[in-house]
Order: structure tokens, then C-alpha cells, then sequence
């Protein structure tokens, strides 16, 4: 089983002067918005990590705003697709490595990517996805587009 630290609000949870983790679904659930959130490509340690939902392609636009809502949902399919395929390739290497085990859980594995909605909110766009994992747990991941402040 992996675990992370929790985070709320991009800082470090703690309690009783310890830091919380989180695993399982809320871990999976953590991981994703963090994953959506990351401009792809600023990690040159990982640069096919992240997406590029970032407000300079989506807010502000020339574009009708459902053709805005359609390249918002697939750019955060593609997103979650590559999630799932870094994922996988993960579990088969620890695979080989740890003769058979894996440090990514049921709870924590994606199986299909069941919905995703788009939706404007005032001027920002909110993007809601729902996976499914290998448990049979529903985990959904939000992640919206705002203007620059």
C-alpha cells in the first residue's frame, strides 16, 4: 500500500503535531487533482505529467463556448488517460521488482474513466471527473479553470 501526505488547500495537513496521510481512494482522489493541476511539462523529471488546463487556453477565448467546454473534457480525458498508462506502467515494474507485489492498491487503481462534465461557473469553467478503480470505488476529480488574478 503507498501512502501520501494530506494535503489541504496546497499545504501539508497536520494533526497532533503529525503530518496526516491519506491512502487508498482519498489518496487516488488527491493524486488526480494534483496531476490535473500540474502544467504539463514543468517537471522535467516527468514531462508527459500534468495537463494543459491552464486559463490561457480556455478563459478568454474567441471560441464558442461549447467548443470551449469540448477541448476542456478532452484535454482532461487525455489527462486522466495519461494518468492511468503512467500508472499501469508502475504496477508492472514493481511487478518484476518486488516478485509479484505492487505498492498500488485496488482502491488506488484506475479501471475506467466513467464520466466527464464541463460547465461554466460564472467565468470560470469547472471540470468534474468520475474514475472507477479496480475495488469498484467511484472517485471523482474536480478541477476547475479560473481567470488569472
Amino acid at each position: 500500500m503507498s501512502k501520501s501526505f494530506a494535503l489541504i488547500g496546497g499545504d501539508l495537513e497536520v494533526h497532533d503535531r503529525r503530518f496526516t496521510t491519506v491512502s487508498g481512494a482519498s489518496k487516488l482522489s488527491q493524486d488526480l487533482a494534483l496531476w490535473v493541476q500540474e502544467r504539463m511539462g514543468d517537471d522535467p523529471s516527468t514531462p508527459g505529467a500534468g495537463s494543459l488546463l491552464d486559463s490561457d487556453q480556455f478563459i478568454g477565448t474567441l471560441q464558442i463556448q461549447g467548443e470551449v467546454l469540448d477541448d476542456a473534457r478532452l484535454e482532461l480525458q487525455r489527462a486522466l488517460e495519461a494518468y492511468q498508462t503512467n500508472q499501469l506502467s508502475r504496477i508492472r515494474q514493481e511487478t518484476v521488482l518486488y516478485s509479484g507485489q505492487t505498492t498500488v492498491t485496488e482502491e488506488e487503481t484506475i479501471e475506467s474513466i466513467e464520466s466527464i462534465e464541463a460547465g461554466f461557473e460564472g467565468t470560470s469553467i469547472i471540470l468534474r471527473a468520475t474514475v472507477r478503480t479496480l475495488a469498484g470505488t467511484r472517485v471523482t476529480v474536480e478541477a476547475p479553470i479560473t481567470e488569472p488574478e
